[in-house]
């Protein structure tokens, strides 16, 4: 993973957790269909940022296989997920 790439990939998936929380604040961040929203917000800042065109679908799609396979348990999830989407898309 190219570190400045990763670390920017990490900062907007971190940002964009706290957006996703604020929009469902009255939730408390708990949103059954999460990947939808990500993928929506992500879109185009994802894309630019990994030089690649990437449709909601495949978003989606990264973020589940990433929640239901990532081991999270000793790091701060944007880091593991920034590092798997860095090493697949970079």
């Amino acid at each position: 993973m190219e570190n400045t790439k990763g670390e920017e990939l990490a900062a907007l998936l971190e940002k964009t957790g706290h957006g996703h929380h604020k929009a469902f604040i009255k939730t408390d961040g708990v949103d059954s269909e999460w990947a939808l929203w990500y993928a929506n917000t992500l879109q185009k800042p994802l894309s630019k940022l990994l030089n690649k065109e990437l449709t909601q679908s495949r978003i989606i799609y990264e973020l589940v296989r990433l929640e239901d396979t990532a081991d999270i348990s000793s790091t701060f999830w944007p880091k593991v997920y920034a590092k798997d989407l860095a090493k697949k898309y970079l």
